[in-house]
């Protein structure tokens, strides 16, 4: 069989590299699950992403499976971040052991804000995993910045222009505090009005 030259792994090539790494069978008992390319060239991209393969029983799953797995039944679902900080594991090799097993032993749950961008969250089984929510558009982007400029000077005391009425009665922004200035107060008693208007 003919190796097509440099040719590209793609994720899913990656991902049944990673299977047939982690496989008690040969390399050369699963050359039909990459067409194109030779045995060598198989081997030494195995070896090159994901070193030397273990020996013996455990060879069916890695260490970083079984601890990202233990993990997710303990505490349940997790972001790759909070997986790489609980295991000590680097956060490029989980993002990795996730995402090459995506959909057979791990699968995404939810998204979780993380500053302007949206983490994954992973649980523990396969199947099919959440969509990925639609990107802000850029309009959406600039209101959320002035918004949080705005709560940035009112919790600083500063006044706001321009503040909506009807979003603070609803409570979606606040009352700016600070110095109150000269205070007059009228009478609501009209007895106290013609009182005046008969001194005037």
């Amino acid at each position: 069989m003919k190796s097509v030259p440099d040719k590209p792994w793609s994720g899913k090539d990656l991902g049944l590299l990673w299977e047939a790494w982690a496989s008690e069978k040969s390399y050369k008992e699963l050359m039909h699950l990459f067409p194109g390319r030779t045995w060598e060239a198989v081997r030494s991209a195995a070896l090159y992403k994901f070193g030397r393969r273990p020996c013996g029983p455990s060879r069916a799953e890695s260490v970083s499976i079984v601890l990202i797995r233990r993990l997710l039944e303990k505490k349940g679902p997790l972001t790759a971040d909070e997986i790489a900080g609980e295991t000590r594991i680097a956060c490029r090799t989980v993002m990795e052991v996730l995402r090459f097993n995506c959909g057979s032993k791990f699968h995404v749950v939810d998204y979780k804000p993380s500053g302007r961008a949206k983490s994954k969250v992973w649980a523990v089984g396969g199947g099919e995993s959440a969509p990925r929510p639609p990107r802000l558009t850029p309009i959406q982007i600039s209101r959320r910045y002035h918004q949080r400029q705005r709560e940035m000077k009112l919790q600083q005391g500063e006044l706001v222009k321009s503040i909506n009425p009807f979003s603070t009665a609803l409570g979606l922004s606040r009352v700016p505090e600070g110095k109150r200035g000269r205070v007059f107060q009228t009478s609501m008693n009209l007895k106290d009005f013609d009182d005046e208007r008969e001194a005037a």
